[in-house]
């Protein structure tokens, strides 16, 4: 499937880069083409915000966990003796950018408060059918037609 799409490949590899600021100007790209020209579908907007909230839970997660525990684990293996000077010079967030960061949080905050905000306006593009379903397809478009009427009906059932 996707795992042997070059592109997809290197849009995940992106999105899970621990740079600031490139995380969330991708998602943010991805937010404004789903928003516009026209109502966003309320499957991909849901899937923007879980994706987004992934992406956020591993790049800014467990990958700056990770490289945290590298530092301090590269100064207690080379400098014993000034580990406390080693850990203000070359620790976690010795050399990282505060403001980037905070706008890297909240960022990461406010966009998915976006979409979210923009789901109740959202449509379902797509006719439900089901494999052995019984109902006669006029029945099923009727169902979808009251479906797209209120969109974002997963908002009324998370509230």
């Amino acid at each position: 499937g996707k795992i042997k799409e070059p592109v997809y490949i290197v849009i995940t590899v992106l999105t899970l880069l621990p740079v600031h600021l490139l995380r969330l100007a991708f998602f943010c790209l991805v937010l404004v083409f789903l928003l516009f020209p026209g109502p966003p579908d309320e499957f991909q907007m849901i899937n923007f915000i879980l994706m987004l909230k992934g992406s956020q839970f591993i790049s800014s997660g467990l990958f700056m966990m990770a490289r945290g525990s590298m530092s301090y684990f590269g100064c207690f293996a080379c400098c014993k003796a000034n580990m406390g000077e080693c850990i203000s010079e070359n620790g976690p967030g010795a050399s990282d950018s505060l403001s980037l960061g905070v706008i890297d949080y909240l960022g990461s905050i406010v966009l998915p408060w976006v979409a979210f905000h923009w789901l109740p306006r959202s449509q379902k593009h797509v006719m439900r059918a089901y494999v052995g379903r019984r109902n006669s397809l006029d029945e099923v478009a009727e169902e979808d037609e009251e479906a797209a009427e209120t969109g974002g009906a997963s908002l009324a059932a998370a509230l």
